[in-house]
């Protein structure tokens, strides 16, 4: 393992990440390609799902979705394991991760298996109606770590 990527494994050991479940995992943000690529080597040693919620500040939807989306993954989690970060685009290093993933608009959720990107979600409508999708979208990423 090269030192990068261990220095990125300690900083994220000694944050940590945020949980209210034992078998969900919502990481501390990261703002960097290499923060990013440490978690999906994690979660892929774990064989989990991962969902990136690619996220600004300044971005008023993603202030509504995010949210919902940590409620659906908790809820989901009850029954499947999966894990999430928000990937703070606002940060000039994160634009390569958009990038690499085609992120062309905020918010834009991406999911990830064995370190290759499945899918991608553009939340859109309101309310429950957007509740809905996304816990659609959720529950169909994390058939991927059950093999379904």
């Amino acid at each position: 393992m090269n030192r990068s990527i261990r220095n990125t494994f300690e900083g994220i050991a000694r944050r940590g990440f945020a949980t209210s479940n034992v078998l969900q995992r919502v990481w501390t943000p990261v703002r960097s390609r290499t923060e990013f690529e440490a978690i999906q080597a994690l979660t892929t040693a774990n064989n989990v799902p991962l969902i990136a919620n690619f996220t600004a500040f300044w971005c008023p939807t993603c202030k509504v979705t995010g949210p919902i989306l940590e409620k659906v993954v908790e809820k989901i989690s009850e029954q499947s394991r999966i894990d999430m970060v928000n990937v703070e685009v606002d940060a000039p290093e994160a634009a390569e991760l958009m990038v690499m993933y085609q992120v062309r608009t905020l918010p834009t959720f991406v999911s990830f298996y064995r370190d290759r990107k499945e899918d991608s979600f553009v939340p859109g409508g309101h309310g429950s109606q957007s509740e809905q999708q996304i816990q659609d979208w959720v529950s169909m990423t994390a058939r991927l770590g059950k093999g379904q």
